[in-house]
């Protein structure tokens, strides 16, 4: 990226948030999903030995030539796994959790601002056989608008 926000900032930013939002009850993700420390959100990439539940973070980002040098949009995916299928439930809880951490979320910390717009939820089925049936993925993908250093730092008309 360009403007002094890094690919890096933005999942920090973003993993922080998801973390350690609290909804009205003081619940957040790192405390109420038992066995969900918060070294098992990873960004990008799964270890071998990751024991569920654990949940991953990618980003896509789409950059307009016209808007190149102030803004980046892109999506930010939380892929959420569990097994065996009785944490389900406890799944779509975590996974409210993070939507609710996340949903109108503006940053102004990570060299820029950061807004999140929107989310979309996709509560992925369960596979059949030769796969694992205990295993239960729910996707998540946030919206992002990720405007670049200088513009945190310009007064608004």
């Amino acid at each position: 990226m360009s403007g002094g926000v890094s690919t890096i900032d933005v999942y920090t930013t973003v993993r922080t948030r998801m973390l350690t939002c609290a909804d009205a009850g003081g619940n957040t993700l790192a405390t109420t999903f038992a066995g969900f420390p918060a070294s098992d959100l990873y960004i990008e990439k799964v270890p071998t030995a990751a024991v569920f539940p654990y949940g991953v973070l990618s980003l896509q980002l789409v950059t307009d030539p016209r808007q190149s040098s102030f803004r980046a949009d892109g999506e930010m995916e939380l892929m959420m796994y569990t097994r065996p299928i009785a944490g389900l439930a406890a799944l779509n809880a975590a996974a409210d959790l993070a939507a609710g951490a996340m949903t109108g979320y503006s940053d102004r910390t990570a060299g820029g601002v950061i807004h999140c717009s929107k989310h979309r939820r996709t509560s992925v089925p369960t596979y059949g056989n030769p796969a694992d049936r205990e295993m239960c993925p729910v996707r998540l993908v946030f919206t992002l608008s990720i405007y670049f250093a200088f513009l945190a730092t310009h007064p608004t008309p």
